[in-house]
């Protein structure tokens, strides 16, 4: 039984919003720490955080509905029966009563609860712990007087927290769980959640009455058994599904618009392309682990990759070089442009670089001659160079080069690592200069070597 409310008897409302917002923040922050603590990405630090907010959040809204949190007093009531009196004063009905929330300033809000037993006036008797329509509920009552019953509602009641903040904090919860869990685990950890809430608050007003402490714990026991039921039966469910085997980036397969640029380019089938990958396995060449690892390391995608590694084999190097000495041509874009992009994520190689050009015949030897003449300006296509004079090839012209476009494809030169496989000399560092870098002949040094300088 509860105490009768008379005219005058304060309202008040719960902690719920002060909790939630200091539930919010502290979810945060915890879920925040845990992951700079444990080590993490930014994505996954910032759903780590909201994650802990919306717990956090949550869970302070319910606590601060609990009748042992602290309650603020917003008002009293302002009117009550005109015949029956309580203690000498006008008793409270539902429905026809009202008071004021300083919380909710303007209209007087009605009384929306009473007992389903005792009538005063033709309507539920209003007493200690019902609720006005702005879920204010009536903090004190009678000394002597006491009303039963269970409590029925006559008119609607506004939540305290508004339903959109609640759906909100759900779904930034179910957002950040899909990123630290996956999707499925996240929404059938919800779907749980709520299922299980739903038949806890159930069970708990059965037994403890509705609106009572013990609901409300059953309800948050209810959630966490079935949030931890759902999850768990997602993660039963998807080792009960076998994974498609990851593709080693360093394998052919995974490099589909490499093939299809060497075989425009070339001219050469897949099953070509692919006979002369095999035949350099055969000699020993594991190129899958080569690729791989710089895959790994630069962040390159497969195909930017293999392009680069594909240069430095004997597989389109010269054809591609003479092509974009004449200008290029439709066939090579697609080539160049993945051998470019790998380029640009590789790693910058020193100031200075040597090289060696191979001239077959005297009339290209003149050619060079004539190209290269001090003070002629020439830009670049893909030019293989060396930091180190120990590793330039020497030819009919050898160059130095003064650039700051050079970079190191140590990690992915074939001449590096594979070059003693087929008798030929190893060298311990190889680098590239893209097409298109423009340098100034500057004259010979005392080796008789071609001095470039970059513009």
């Amino acid at each position: 039984m509860l105490a009768a409310a008379r005219l005058g008897d304060p309202v008040a409302h719960t902690a719920s919003k002060g909790w939630m917002m200091a539930g919010l923040i502290a979810g945060a922050l915890i879920g925040a720490a845990a992951v700079v603590v444990t080590g993490g990405a930014a994505l996954t630090l910032v759903a780590a955080a909201a994650a802990g907010a919306a717990a956090g959040g949550g869970l302070g809204e319910v606590l601060g509905t609990m009748s042992w949190a602290p309650r603020h007093v917003t008002g009293s009531l302002i009117s009550g029966s005109f015949n029956v009196f309580v203690n000498g004063r006008p008793a409270v009905r539902a429905h026809l009563s009202q008071g004021i929330c300083s919380d909710h300033p303007g209209s007087p809000q009605l009384v929306a609860q009473g007992s389903s037993t005792v009538f005063i006036n033709g309507q539920p008797a209003a007493r200690m712990e019902d609720m006005l329509t702005c879920s204010a509920v009536i903090s004190a009552g009678s000394p002597n007087v006491f009303i039963g019953g269970a409590t029925v509602t006559t008119d609607d009641i506004s939540p305290e927290i508004p339903g959109w903040v609640n759906w909100t904090m759900a779904a930034v919860g179910v957002a950040a769980a899909a990123v630290l869990a996956g999707p499925v685990v996240a929404v059938l950890g919800a779907f749980g959640g709520f299922v299980g809430g739903e038949g806890g608050a159930w069970i708990g007003g059965k037994i403890f009455g509705v609106g009572s402490d013990g609901q409300k714990w059953s309800m948050l026991g209810g959630s966490l058994l079935g949030g931890y039921a759902g999850a768990k039966g997602a993660g039963l469910a998807a080792r009960g599904v076998p994974e498609a085997p990851a593709i080693n980036p360093g394998e052919l397969t995974a490099a589909p618009d490499y093939l299809n640029a060497v075989s425009k380019f070339t001219g050469k089938s897949s099953a070509e392309i692919e006979g002369f990958y095999k035949q350099m396995n055969e000699q020993g060449a594991t190129y899958q682990e080569l690729v791989g690892k710089a895959v790994d390391k630069y962040g390159l995608t497969p195909d930017e990759g293999h392009a680069v590694f594909g240069y430095t084999t004997k597989l389109f190097y010269r054809d591609l070089n003479q092509t974009l000495l004449a200008g290029g041509s439709p066939e090579s874009e697609g080539l160049s442009s993945l051998i470019q992009s790998g380029l640009d994520k590789m790693p910058s190689s020193s100031p200075v670089q040597y090289r060696g050009w191979r001239l077959e015949d005297p009339e290209a030897l003149a050619k060079f001659d004539a190209d290269f003449a001090p003070g002629k300006t020439v830009e670049s296509n893909f030019w293989s160079t060396a930091p180190s004079e120990a590793d330039a090839y020497v030819a009919d012209r050898n160059v130095v080069i003064r650039t700051d476009q050079a970079r190191d494809i140590s990690d992915l030169a074939f001449g590096v690592h594979y070059h003693g496989l087929i008798g030929k000399p190893i060298y311990s560092s190889e680098t590239l200069i893209p097409p298109g870098v423009p340098f100034k002949v500057i004259g010979t040094d005392s080796a008789g070597r071609i001095i470039l300088e970059q513009l």
